[in-house]
């Protein structure tokens, strides 16, 4: 069976209905071999009898769109989720672990800042009141900061925070 564009647009209608993205239809009109095209990616990304189901695909995706910030692609894969009755649980979770994808790329965009050197006080001392007038301030250290507890990942947080970020 052939696929044209008319048949990717009304596939895609029907899969994603109000969340159809608002370029699709323009794509549709302007620049149908593009939509074709669209419609064969989402085909060999997303197959009908795949690895993983649907809704983890979907689940999937809509990740992708909140840590990429694609609003359109995000309002699709909602609708989609909808119907698809992946419950509010799973679409939390989803966001959850979207919003840790990015965290952990600001933090592996921040090593020029951590890649500091010796001349700075190592990240994670506190730069605690001055011993008497005119005397540098002294950073605390292991042995002299208060009692600390471990967290995930090896980071540590002052007693009574356990667990807490």
């Amino acid at each position: 069976m052939e696929r044209t564009h008319e048949r990717v647009l009304r596939a895609m209608r029907e899969n994603l209905g109000e969340g159809l993205p608002k370029a699709i239809p323009l794509l549709a009109e302007k620049a149908p071999g593009l939509l074709l095209e669209h419609g064969r990616s989402w085909t060999f990304a997303m197959p009908e009898k795949g690895a993983l189901d649907e809704r983890t695909r979907t689940l999937i995706l809509l990740g992708i769109a909140l840590a990429t910030g694609s609003e359109s692609c995000v309002k699709a894969m909602s609708h989609r989720a909808k119907r698809l009755g992946i419950p509010k649980e799973a679409l939390l979770e989803t966001l959850k672990i979207a919003r840790q994808a990015q965290a952990n790329a600001v933090l592996g965009h921040a090593t020029p800042l951590l890649d500091l050197g010796p001349r700075h006080p190592p990240f994670g001392s506190a730069i605690v009141g001055k011993a008497g007038a005119g005397a540098p301030p002294r950073e605390t250290s292991p042995n002299n900061r208060a009692q600390l507890s471990p967290l995930p990942f090896g980071g540590r947080e002052r007693s009574g925070h356990e667990g807490q970020l």
